[in-house]
């Protein structure tokens, strides 16, 4: 029996996709939900929590019809080797099995976008095939939101020669993708291959550089802080993302931080809480109103705001606290924001 092996984070949702055939027609099964499946999940202590730990399916869809795939998660909270076993009756008597190795972090990012997915075409009987015109191949791909795009991110397939051949694309989102293959004579019940696609490309604002950005973007609070060259070499607002304020920055000065959140997903979409930390620091010879002053103009910023990120969440509500005095343990006077992002995966 194949196993699925897939490397995962702890504490994020773990995602695999499952396709029941239908034992007559030999194509996949629409229509299925959670209920329709007996699951075993098995955490690295070797005790089987699907009792206790939701394990979500979701079928996925192409113009809005469901056409027998589903995307399976869950959320492993231990790091170590995970098994989940998924029956049904009919359609899957033997079981699908998948493992997932759970790490607290993922130190190997892959940053190349160009998926390239081997496969080969046989007869009934396992002889090879060549010389198939790649135009008589199906192929669908869904992106890690679920959205059907081989309209947008063309799926391109090429013979390799005595029976080979490849199939690729270019991922542009992070997540696991799903591509599924079809020809009508030869495999109409079709060939699917995931992937992972992680990218580490620094231009991405997720919720911390959005606020960032939004006070050093803001008059009011230019004129209100102090100045720092950063590594561009051009002096922009002291407005950091750092745990601490370098030593010879000036003062008033900012700390954005992401200090945690809780889970605001949807049935259809993941989402999040998140909790953010702004800390404003005067120097200690300033007028303590003032840096007040400075501290409610920063809180007024940011309330309601509307934060651009480009991570694949859509910030759809900003609530900041009002300020709170900070303790400092080298005496600089401060104050203390926390602001609530809430975010939900989607484009604006």
């Amino acid at each position: 029996m194949t196993r699925n092996t897939s490397f995962e984070k702890v504490g994020e949702l773990a995602r695999n996709f499952v396709v029941p055939l239908d034992p007559t027609t030999d194509l996949p099964v629409s229509g299925l939900t959670r209920g329709s499946f007996t699951v075993r999940l098995w955490n690295p202590l070797g005790i089987d929590v699907s009792g206790s730990m939701a394990v979500t399916v979701e079928e996925l869809e192409v113009a809005g019809t469901g056409i027998g795939i589903y995307r399976v998660t869950f959320r492993p909270n231990i790091v170590g080797t995970w098994n989940l076993v998924m029956v049904h009756a009919t359609y899957l008597p033997w079981g699908k099995r998948a493992e997932y190795r759970v790490f607290d972090a993922l130190y190997y990012v892959e940053n190349e976008a160009s998926i390239v997915e081997p496969f080969t075409v046989l007869s009934a009987i396992g002889v090879p095939q060549p010389n198939v015109p790649v135009t008589e191949f199906v192929a669908r791909l869904w992106n890690p939101s679920l959205a059907e795009v081989s309209a947008t991110v063309p799926v391109t397939i090429r013979e390799l020669g005595g029976g080979d051949y490849e199939a690729s694309y270019a991922a542009n989102a992070t997540g696991k993708w799903m591509l599924a293959l079809t020809h009508p004579t030869w495999f109409a019940h079709g060939k699917y291959g995931d992937r992972r696609y992680t990218s580490d490309d620094t231009t991405v604002i997720d919720v911390v550089t959005a606020i960032r950005n939004l006070i050093v973007a803001d008059t009011d609070m230019r004129a209100r802080l102090g100045t720092y060259q950063f590594t561009s070499g051009v002096s922009t607002p002291a407005v950091f993302t750092l745990d601490v304020i370098p030593e010879d920055s000036p003062y008033p000065a900012v700390i954005v931080n992401r200090i945690g959140g809780v889970d605001l997903g949807t049935r259809g979409r993941e989402g999040e809480e998140t909790l953010v930390s702004i800390r404003l620091y005067g120097d200690k010879d300033r007028r303590a109103d003032v840096l007040r002053r400075t501290a409610n103009v920063l809180r007024r910023l940011v309330n309601r705001a509307e934060l651009t990120v480009t991570d694949g969440y859509r910030a759809f509500r900003c609530v900041a606290d009002p300020p709170s005095v900070l303790s400092d343990p080298d005496g600089f006077p401060g104050y203390v924001i926390t602001v609530r992002v809430m975010q939900i995966e989607g484009e604006v």
